[in-house]
């Protein structure tokens, strides 16, 4: 067993090997894509929301129970001054069935996963009250498609989730961050400029392409929106949504 662990260890390191030299031709294939943001002192106030859910299924039959909150976060010169927690920092949770749907078994997914966006976005609207410079949502600010419901009787659950995110776009900036992102949108958009990237996520390779504090040049979600499964139903607003990548610290994979 010993020997096959070694085997594997020396596999990833020459993996890694790889991908650190990849990094090295990249980035001076990207440089120009490539940016630093200088740390600066900071006073003002953002939003963040997040939430947390459980779910137990008994022979069809679903039961959520569906936690989020938000928090407004004032600094002065960086230095953080006050939380305000909204509604507070352990609210009551929401319990959600599924009772009088019928489903079938792929949207499962989608179910749990619109009613979570659905608690998060509607805190988000009570964080905005607050004007922030920005919020920040723990995950995408659009919605996945295999969020997305087969079923037409979870349609409505899925237009909600839609016109919630459509009524926020509409008055205030937010972002989503997406810290495990297996995502390839850089990756597709620079093999289009014609650079030669790895298979795999984007993070994979950029872990050796960014250093700290350094971000890459927003490109679009989606180079044909209207033609893409979920922003499509967002109208106008899918072609202004925007993907970067930044790395916070050293050490963040």
């Amino acid at each position: 067993m010993q020997s096959s662990l070694r085997e594997i260890v020396e596999k990833l390191i020459e993996v890694e090997r790889r991908r650190q030299l990849k990094g090295t031709y990249i980035r001076e294939q990207i440089d120009d894509m490539i940016h630093y943001l200088k740390p600066e002192g900071y006073t003002g106030k953002v939003g963040a929301v997040d939430s947390g859910f459980l779910v137990e299924e008994y022979g069809g039959f679903i039961l959520q129970v569906v936690r989020s909150t938000g928090g407004v976060f004032e600094y002065e010169d960086s230095r953080l001054t006050s939380v305000t927690y909204i509604p507070s920092p352990m609210p009551e949770p929401e319990i959600i069935t599924n009772a009088g749907i019928d489903m079938e078994k792929e949207d499962v997914h989608p179910f749990i996963t619109l009613n979570r966006l659905t608690s998060e976005l509607k805190r988000m609207q009570d964080i905005i009250k607050y004007s922030p410079d920005a919020t920040f949502l723990d995950g995408s600010v659009v919605p996945q498609i295999v969020d997305k419901p087969h079923s037409e009787d979870l349609l409505p659950l899925y237009k909600r989730v839609v016109s919630l995110f459509t009524s926020l776009y509409e008055i205030t900036l937010f972002a989503g961050i997406v810290k495990d992102t297996r995502g390839r949108r850089l990756g597709r958009f620079l093999e289009g400029e014609g650079v030669d990237v790895p298979s795999g996520s984007d993070v994979s390779w950029l872990n050796y392409v960014l250093n700290h504090y350094e971000y890459t040049t927003p490109i679009s979600y989606s180079e044909e929106p209207e033609k893409h499964a979920t922003l499509k139903d967002l109208g106008e607003y899918a072609k202004n949504i925007y993907v970067f990548y930044l790395r916070p610290a050293p050490f963040d994979r």
